[in-house]
């Protein structure tokens, strides 16, 4: 049997579901076993490796990369060298997951820091609840997670996996520093509710949004973009406030970045007020992820739709 018609064979789905995860607990227990720059090593080997053969996606990268306008980089090597880049801090991210807890234990000293997160905490007390838009970029399970830890009341709005057992672990991780998780499916009127609870939600907004929603412009050129962030605010009247989670270096040192609050003042068209600004948070996010390209996740396919 040769390894196309093996790939035929059905297999039942809960099978599949399984092995994932435990491939994945696998994975897990053995970088946590080693001392954090053993485990940094070697997945900075096994992701050079697999860079070098990644091709659909090594492709999709390095494409995404050379057509943001304006430029990010200005040559294909440029360019082949920050998806190399991108590859491995999206490793490194995952090793970081798992040693938070444990680096900052055993070290004296602040990993994350908070900037101009003082803006939340003032949109908060107009008691009409936040609207946090952020990306897949940096570390945003990190973010996520500190914010609740440092008293915010935290809400996401996240996809759930197709395999529960994943899915279990992830939420996991959210609830045990006091996240509240909204599935997708549904997720207007549960945000609604947070938000009258004078709660934060948090949308990542940078991925490919539904082919009937808005188009906006993301590095330059159209994409299907989220819309559901500039929908609450008009129902809720509660403030948008972007912000970021950057990787700063050294052993496990991010910051979580806030900005000022969106200014938007409605025309009552509400088509018209959704583009406009649904454009308006898409563009801060595009200059946040421009301070550290090589943290944002350039291999989604995010601009298919007008290929």
């Amino acid at each position: 049997m040769n390894l196309q018609s093996w790939r035929r064979v059905p297999v039942p789905i809960g099978l599949i579901f399984l092995a994932e995860y435990f491939v994945q607990r696998w994975l897990i227990f053995i970088l946590t076993a080693l001392p954090y720059d053993a485990a940094t090593v070697l997945v900075k080997g096994l992701v050079r490796f697999a860079f070098s053969i990644a091709g659909k996606y090594k492709n999709i990268t390095v494409e995404n990369i050379l057509q943001a306008r304006p430029p990010v980089v200005h040559t294909p090597a440029e360019a082949e060298e920050l998806a190399g880049r991108v590859f491995e801090y999206f490793a490194l991210s995952f090793v970081h997951m798992l040693y938070m807890d444990r680096i900052i234990h055993l070290k004296h000293k602040k990993h994350i820091r908070l900037e101009n997160t003082g803006v939340i905490d003032s949109a908060l007390k107009q008691g009409r609840g936040v609207i946090l838009v952020s990306g897949h970029l940096g570390n945003w399970e990190i973010g996520i997670n500190e914010l609740s830890k440092n008293g915010f009341p935290i809400n996401i709005v996240a996809f759930q996996y197709v395999n529960p057992y994943l899915n279990n672990m992830m939420n996991r991780f959210r609830l045990r520093c006091g996240v509240k998780i909204i599935p997708t499916k549904g997720a207007i009127s549960r945000c609604e509710e947070a938000l009258k609870r004078g709660e934060a939600v948090i949308m990542l907004i940078d991925q490919t949004g539904r082919d009937k929603g808005v188009d906006a412009k993301f590095f330059g050129r159209m994409a299907p973009a989220m819309w559901g962030p500039a929908n609450l605010h008009l129902k809720t009247n509660a403030p948008i406030i972007p912000y970021g989670v950057r990787f700063d270096g050294g052993k496990i040192h991010y910051t979580i970045s806030a900005k000022e609050p969106i200014q938007f003042q409605p025309s009552g068209n509400k088509d018209e007020d959704i583009k406009q600004l649904t454009q308006l948070y898409l563009t801060e996010i595009e200059k946040i992820i421009r301070q550290a390209p090589e943290q944002w996740i350039w291999f989604h396919r995010r601009w298919k739709k007008y290929k």
